[in-house]
């Protein structure tokens, strides 16, 4: 449940990044969108390995306050994680490229 939960955040903060760009964005971002939370997914599970521990942030509601805290990882699970998520990686890229060439 905790990496699911790490996977949806890591996906939701890739796309709150690119969210600078107007209403309907460019097309060259939109076109990138599942590939850069695909990368920044891949990059929190290695960082989450090199460092031995994922952080959790949740909102404490009495205050509003972010609370960070660090959260035990499985090691076998974040690292079969990391290889589902590089093996998605071919794929989306070349969907990506494909979405972009449409850009003109």
């Amino acid at each position: 449940m905790r990496s699911v939960f790490t996977l949806g955040a890591a996906a939701f903060l890739a796309a709150c990044s690119m969210s600078s760009t107007p209403v309907g964005g460019d097309c060259t971002t939109r076109a990138n969108t599942e590939l850069m939370a695909l990368k920044s997914a891949i990059e929190a599970a290695e960082t989450n390995l090199a460092r031995g521990y994922a952080i959790e942030r949740r909102i404490d509601e009495a205050t509003g306050t972010t609370i960070e805290a660090h959260a035990p990882i499985n090691r076998a699970e974040e690292q079969a994680k990391l290889a589902s998520l590089n093996a998605r990686l071919p794929d989306v890229q070349a969907r990506a490229a494909a979405a972009v060439a449409q850009c003109g």
